[in-house]
């Protein structure tokens, strides 16, 4: 994993989901790292953590917790 950093991202997908997460998120407050193209993974302050995905076909970000990415 790669940190996000001035929020520079390197596809379209991840794009998006920095752009959900702005309006969610104070990004000053939590750690971002690329996962992969589609995948932003979120660490805050309280080491609370989820995975953010876009999901092109559907044009909409789904989150979920790290129990869940253990199962995927």
């Amino acid at each position: 994993m790669r940190k996000i950093e001035n929020k520079q991202v390197e596809t379209i997908e991840q794009y998006h989901i920095l752009q959900y997460l702005s309006k969610e998120f104070c990004l000053e407050e939590v750690n971002l790292y690329i996962v992969n193209r589609n995948t932003i993974y979120l660490k805050d302050k309280n080491n609370d953590e989820m995975f953010f995905e876009y999901d092109k076909e559907n044009k909409k970000v789904f989150y979920y917790d790290t129990e869940k990415a253990k199962e995927l």
